[in-house]
């Protein structure tokens, strides 16, 4: 969201490293749902192909209703495994602190046997993160200043760099 380009984000510079081609997906409605979560996990069937290898899940920050939190991790990795059997997956810890959210997916990864990438030493470092009036290039090359808060405190791109060199030493 706040990187200066996309080639300056995380997903990106891991495509990059991989010479690999860069599938995204805002799944977004399955981390805001305060309701059984399963019933959006066929949404991603669309976007697992079983030819892909590495599935890299950077979701939750937004999410309120932990009650069943740890149980829906755990069946988002079964799922996709299901669909994507050889594929490696790694779930990315949130940038922002918010008891009990990265604890579900830590769990939930070591059970199903999956990478997580652990970002508490840099969570809310504004070294990592962007900056009010920083300029970002969207996708048709035009220049925009960075006027909100919430938009600022997301990764920069130092912060993008970081994640994406802690998921390319995990893999």
């Amino acid at each position: 969201m706040a990187a200066s380009k996309d080639e300056k984000d995380y997903v990106h510079i891991v495509a990059n490293h991989l010479k690999a081609k860069v599938h995204a997906y805002n799944f977004s409605i399955w981390e805001v749902s305060s309701k059984d979560r399963g019933e959006f996990l066929s949404l991603l069937d669309n976007y697992l192909d079983p030819r892909i290898d590495l599935i890299t899940i950077q979701l939750g920050e937004n999410a309120n209703d932990l009650s069943t939190w740890k149980n829906d991790w755990i069946d988002l990795i079964n799922y996709i495994k299901t669909k994507n059997e050889k594929a490696k997956i790694v779930i990315v810890g949130d940038f922002w602190s918010f008891p009990k959210r990265d604890e579900g997916k830590i769990e939930a990864a070591k059970q199903c046997g999956v990478i997580f990438i652990d970002l508490s030493d840099i969570k809310e470092n504004k070294t990592y993160q962007s900056c009010m009036n920083c300029t970002v290039i969207d996708d048709e090359g035009k220049a925009h200043q960075i006027t909100h808060n919430g938009v600022a405190a997301h990764p920069g791109d130092l912060g993008m760099k970081e994640i994406a060199m802690r998921i390319i030493s995990s893999i």
